[in-house]
This record gives C-alpha cells, sequence and structure tokens, in this order.
C-alpha cells in the first residue's frame, strides 16, 4: 500500500542542473532525431552517448552509466512506439520530462548518385512508415528496414553502394557528407514525435503538469472501468491511456495511462491510493 503521503520515494526538484560532465543516452547516432531532442531539451553542453537500441539507453541509465536518457515514445502520424512503453514497465527508470520535435525525412545518397540509382532505401520502421507515400510512388526500391535513421546515414556511407540510400534528417545526411537527392519526403508536413527524458533518480519537476502510471488490472469484467473511475471521481483528466500485452499471460493486458496533475496534488494522491490498493499491479512513472 501506499504512505499516507503518496510520495512513492519521489522527490521534487525545481531545475535540472547540468554541463559537460552530464552523461545522456540517446538512441542513434550523431545527426539522429533523438540527439536533436536531446540537445533542443537540455540547452547546454553535455556528455553524449549514442545507444544502438532502446533497451541500450534503459540499460545505461539503469546501471548509472548515464544520468539520463533520451528516447522517442509517439509520431503524430504513427502513433505509439511499444518498444518504449515495454521498456518502461520492464525497467525502474523514470520519465522527468518530454520534447516534441518535428521530423522532417529526406532522401541521402552516395556523392555522384542520383535518385534513379537507387534500388534500397534503408531507414528505422518509423522513418519508413513516415515516407510511405513516396516509397509507393517508387516500387522499385526495396524497403530495408534498419536501426536508427541517422545510423542508416552512416552506414550508406560506409557500405559505397551508389544503389543504396537512406531516409534521415538533414543533419544526419550533411554530418555524413551524403547528397541529398530528394528532400520533404515524409508524408505529413505537421510530422512530429515526443521524445522522453528519463532517469534513474526518483525526481520529479515541482508544480508537475502530468503523472504518469501503469497498472495491471484483476482479469475480470468492469475492472478497466472501475479503475477509472477513480480519475472521474476525483476530478482528473485523463489524457492518454495505452495497453500492451503481458509477456507470458494470454489476452492480458498492462496499461499505460497519462493524467493532468502533479504527485504533489491531493486529488491526484487519492486518485493513485484507490489504483494501488485495487490493481494487481501499479507503478508511477513519472510527473512532468
Amino acid at each position: 500500500m501506499l504512505g499516507d503521503d503518496f510520495s512513492l520515494g519521489f522527490t521534487p526538484f525545481d531545475s535540472l542542473e547540468t554541463d559537460e560532465n552530464t552523461r545522456i543516452a540517446f538512441y542513434g547516432a550523431t545527426g539522429s532525431y533523438t540527439e536533436q531532442a536531446m540537445l533542443e531539451y537540455f540547452k547546454s553542453e553535455v556528455n553524449a552517448i549514442p545507444m544502438e537500441t532502446f533497451e541500450e539507453v534503459m540499460l545505461a541509465v539503469k546501471e548509472k552509466r548515464a544520468d539520463y536518457g533520451v528516447l522517442p515514445i509517439e509520431n503524430s502520424a504513427t502513433g505509439t512506439l511499444s518498444d518504449t512503453y515495454d521498456l518502461l514497465a520492464e525497467y525502474d527508470n523514470c520519465i522527468i520530462g518530454e520534447q516534441v520535435l518535428k521530423i522532417e525525412h529526406h532522401l541521402w545518397g552516395l556523392p555522384g548518385a542520383s535518385l534513379s540509382d537507387i534500388s534500397k532505401v534503408y531507414s528505422h520502421r518509423q522513418g519508413l512508415m513516415q515516407c510511405s507515400d513516396f516509397l509507393k510512388q517508387h516500387p522499385h526500391i526495396k524497403q530495408v528496414e534498419s536501426g536508427s535513421t541517422a545510423g542508416c546515414a552512416r552506414s550508406v556511407l560506409e557500405q559505397g553502394d551508389i544503389t543504396r540510400a537512406a531516409i534521415a534528417s538533414r543533419r544526419a545526411g550533411e554530418h555524413f557528407g551524403l547528397k541529398l537527392l530528394k528532400e520533404s519526403i515524409h508524408n505529413d508536413e505537421n510530422n512530429s514525435t515526443r521524445f522522453i527524458i528519463i532517469t534513474h533518480k526518483r525526481i520529479y519537476f515541482r508544480g508537475a503538469g502530468k503523472t504518469c502510471l501503469c497498472f495491471v488490472l484483476p482479469h475480470k469484467s468492469g475492472s478497466l472501468y472501475h479503475m477509472l473511475s477513480h480519475f472521474i471521481y476525483n476530478g482528473i483528466n485523463m489524457t492518454r491511456i495505452e495497453s500492451r500485452p503481458i509477456p507470458g499471460k494470454a489476452f492480458e493486458y498492462r496499461f499505460f495511462v497519462d493524467i493532468e496533475g502533479s504527485m504533489d496534488d491531493n486529488a491526484v494522491k487519492t486518485a493513485l491510493k484507490c489504483i494501488e490498493a485495487e490493481a494487481l499491479e501499479m507503478k508511477v512513472i513519472g510527473s512532468l
């Protein structure tokens, strides 16, 4: 059960103090969208550590090899990134912030290449999905799902094959000295991705406007309706709900919920107490 103060061991703070020694793990290579989101969020020089996978970021933060981590969690066009939600349930890291970044995908090839030379295009799954209209117009180009968009740009340079191209950001293409074959190939001109800032520290911004949690329900009729009623009774606005299957339990789900308000708010504390008492599992992921 939660204690009377409902602190869950979290400590409020007013601002992040970072410098060149602050270690921040981010997904992708130099020039990735995640790196850009990191730079825009922290707004200061830090010790940036690129990682090959989402889980490597989570693990580096958990093991305190990084003070903070940055991961994508939702795209305006293609929806949520389920891998990130699964990792939030598996690891005990906390969300302390978020950064929304406008995403502009471009097609990059080797110097001297032209669009007609391209037979394979490499990108992250999300990059391919967000450029599906352009790719449908070029059915002869084979789509190859790979790592981060920036990592794919680097790979095109390293492979030295004029028939290969990458879908990546302008920063990545220019960083690796590639040729711009086609700009702005994403489907939606308002394409944006939301990135989360995580830490192993149990802290949250004082007066945060949103709290994130997840819970597992008893496997019986009406349990989700009953659980969400605690938000209604306490006048709390729920802004997001996502469900993810629980590994090893067929057709059972873990629910991720974002609500308005901070762990400082009495209404939020009351709702958390009620949910914790009735859920099979409950975890507060953070207030931001």
